[in-house]
């Protein structure tokens, strides 16, 4: 492997980190305001590689005030549960809500006052936008406007190249559980071969995937294999400089400070968000 120094990964970091920046924000946000509550809509993004249209929205508590949780509609005629392929935080499909009758997607993780979280989840096919209605709940209270979110109607696409239609996010998530032999969900025959294509046997990788609270390092490594197991699942591509970049720091930490090890983390972390 070639030396590389500190100066000469910060260039293609900052470039792909602007990349990512402008990609959501040349999108105009439509929003909606339940009160001092606030939901915007970022865009809806349509990847090839994996037939996944996926659609990302920030959601705003108010300062003073939490949320327990908040529905998509989801059209019952064309979308189920199993439409759904990944999505960025835990949530349920209701068909109906008990409490507004709302079909769809509803995230179910508690805001605390003031937290604003981007949220996104990934539907197979390539789909357009229509309004949809969206619930916002607190304690007894809920309130229901109009948002856009998925038509009805999209195109579906080529077939991803494996995975079974899986996005590179649930590729990310499920790994580490299916390499432990934990009864993962991932429907991917080659994963141990993916490992072996970057010189980790199955155990070593599962090690490395199921850190939770390590050093900067060992969080930066894990995002790092991961990356390498979806290019070699074929989710992401043209990937052999930024993972050799990537590769170059977990072995030399000393040359890096512990800000450009948290930068590059959070840098191949956003590659499967």
């Amino acid at each position: 492997m070639k030396r590389i120094t500190k100066h000469t990964l910060i260039m293609p970091l900052l470039i792909l980190a602007s990349g990512l920046f402008i990609s959501f924000g040349t999108s105009d946000a439509l929003s909606v305001e339940f009160g001092l509550y606030q939901i915007n809509f970022l865009g809806a993004t349509y990847d090839e590689g994996t037939n996944a249209t996926t659609f990302t929205y920030q959601v705003m508590a108010a300062v003073n005030y939490g949320f327990d949780d908040w529905t998509l509609e989801l059209n019952p005629e064309c979308f189920g549960s199993g439409n759904i392929l990944d999505a960025s935080e835990p949530y349920e499909y209701v068909g109906p809500d008990s409490v507004t009758g709302i079909y769809g997607i509803k995230f179910t993780t508690p805001y605390v006052p003031g937290e604003t979280r981007t949220v996104w989840f990934s539907l197979a096919g390539d789909l357009s936008t229509t309004m949809v209605k969206v619930d916002l709940r607190y304690t007894c209270t809920h309130w229901t406007k109009e948002i856009e979110g998925p038509e009805c109607g999209g195109q579906p696409g080529p077939p991803p190249p494996s995975g079974e239609g899986m996005s590179p996010g649930y590729w990310k998530n499920q790994l580490a559980i299916f390499l432990g032999n934990k009864g993962g969900k991932l429907k991917e025959p080659d994963v141990e071969s993916y490992a072996l294509q970057h010189g980790y046997t199955a155990e070593e990788a599962y090690a490395i995937l199921s850190v939770k609270k390590g050093s900067p390092v060992q969080q930066l490594h894990k995002q790092l294999l991961a990356a390498k197991l979806s290019t070699a699942a074929g989710y992401l591509s043209d990937m052999d400089e930024l993972l050799e970049w990537g590769q170059y720091m977990v072995a030399y930490p000393g040359e890096f400070t512990d800000q450009e090890i948290e930068d590059a983390k959070d840098l191949f972390e956003s590659l499967h968000d």
